[in-house]
């Protein structure tokens, strides 16, 4: 019962963050996010395992056994397992981390060497430069980019929004 309880609330974290990996407009640094944010938890679970302690919203299923110290001590190990298996399998994000860095705040990070002119332009530019700061989805804030002022951006850009089917599904955007 124990196994059972352990699979049916990490099932549903799993379906949660499948669910967030799919839909029309989600872009790779989106996919990098949700990603990442899963691997991150499941080192804080592992670690809060460690210490003998399964939290009732996290684990709610799992947090009403009493055998909670064997509990935790065993499926420590699965979670170390699991997250070690999903890092391998999406060893492919961290190849291009910096690129979507870049991608999703040309105003905030240190961009490519390529792109260095343009995104200075951008930082000074009083009309395109707020749209990066304003929080808008990076689908809105790339596209008024006039191509003649911005090519190299548009192009880095267009490369990480056309990079799946689904991501530029229904976008219309003029790159």
């Amino acid at each position: 019962m124990d196994d059972f309880a352990f699979l049916v609330d990490m099932f549903n974290h799993l379906n949660e963050l499948n669910t967030k990996l799919q839909g029309d407009k989600q872009l790779i640094s989106d996919l990098y996010h949700h990603v990442g944010g899963f691997h991150g938890k499941l080192k804080v679970w592992e670690d809060l395992f460690e210490e003998a302690f399964v939290d009732e919203d996290t684990f709610p299923i799992l947090s009403k056994k009493a055998n909670i110290e064997e509990i935790c001590e065993r499926y420590m190990e699965k979670l170390s397992a699991l997250r070690e298996e999903s890092e391998r399998q999406f060893a492919d994000f961290k190849s291009v981390k910096d690129e979507l860095c870049a991608f999703s705040a040309p105003h905030l990070t240190e961009v490519l060497i390529r792109l260095q002119v343009e995104v200075v332009d951008l930082n000074t530019d009083l009309v395109y430069s707020p749209l990066f700061a304003l929080g808008l989805d990076i689908l809105s804030a790339y596209q008024p980019l006039p191509q003649t002022r911005y090519p190299r951006l548009k192009a880095f850009a267009s490369r990480y929004i056309s990079m799946f089917g689904s991501t530029y599904n229904g976008v219309k955007m003029a790159m």
